[in-house]
């Protein structure tokens, strides 16, 4: 691969939890490398006008990845996309990890995992045929 099959330069990348944490880390970087920057999640960043302003285009718009029907209507409004990262993690019950229940840990890990089968199934068929690859990547 060249350095520019490799650029992220007027690529339109989709962050599903990318208004906290890792998800606005990669924001903010793919924003600097020159995409255009979608950041998906419940709530909107508290820092959105500060990093619009200081890293180019990156856009809000709400989600909840649990949500199929959500899921589907905000990647069909969405359109064409070349990179999808998912860093979102459904709202944990709280407690450490050894006072948690099974039934405490089944609504995130569903949420994780079905969420996550979601927004990949509803963003491929928007990345086009193109010859260039397209990146679908989860993060755990």
């Amino acid at each position: 691969m060249t350095g520019d099959e490799q650029s992220l330069l007027n690529q339109r990348v989709v962050i599903v939890g990318g208004t906290s944490g890792m998800g606005m880390g990669a924001a903010l970087a793919a924003s600097r490398a020159g995409a255009e920057v979608i950041a998906l999640g419940r709530r909107p960043p508290a820092k959105l006008a500060a990093a619009q302003s200081a890293h180019g285009s990156i856009t809000f718009q709400s989600l909840d990845m649990t949500d199929d029907a959500a899921v589907e209507q905000v990647f069909e409004t969405l359109g064409a996309l070349d990179h999808l990262l998912i860093t979102a993690t459904p709202p944990s019950p709280g407690g450490t990890f050894l006072s948690q229940t099974l039934a405490d840990a089944q609504p995130v890990l569903y949420g994780k995992l079905l969420g996550s089968w979601s927004c990949a199934r509803h963003a491929a068929p928007r990345c086009g045929k193109a010859v260039r690859s397209h990146s679908l990547l989860e993060a755990w």
